[in-house]
């Protein structure tokens, strides 16, 4: 996207609460469980164990993005989503993704605070290499294969 507002750069400087809303949707399996039918935040939350107010803003997001659509019986896949998502690769296909994208953006996420460090991503965040692998290794997505 290339910006040509003021409120595209804010709309930028928000990518990453963006991100990590559609990959938990991605690797949660929610559009995939809302392909079947439309369910209401209550059922969502308790299905995916997430607090009911968390679980709220979570579908707001993805309505905003278009990736939902906000029905009177409750959340649904949006055309666009059905189309770009479910139609296009399989839901393994996109957690393997969403995971994937996941273990990388810690690497960026204190980038104003690190760019200027001339070092690898994991000395600065103080981390050693083998620690580094340590941590992906103990993240259930993490496989060496």
């Amino acid at each position: 996207m290339k910006p040509e507002t003021t409120e595209d750069i804010l709309e930028l400087m928000n990518g990453s609460i963006y991100a990590a809303v559609v990959g938990a949707a991605m690797e949660l399996g929610l559009f995939w469980l809302l392909a079947e039918k439309p369910l209401p935040a209550a059922a969502l939350a308790q299905h995916f164990n997430i607090p009911l107010n968390r679980c709220y803003y979570w579908l707001q997001i993805l309505c905003k993005l278009g990736l939902l659509q906000d029905g009177g019986e409750g959340y649904a896949a949006s055309a666009f989503t059905r189309e770009a998502i479910l139609h296009a690769q399989s839901q393994d296909t996109w957690a393997f993704q969403a995971r994937e994208d996941r273990d990388l953006s810690w690497v960026v996420q204190d980038l104003a605070l690190n760019i200027s460090k001339p070092m690898p991503a994991c000395q600065a965040r103080d981390l050693a290499p083998a620690d580094y692998f340590q941590q992906l290794e103990g993240d259930p997505g993490y496989t060496t294969h």
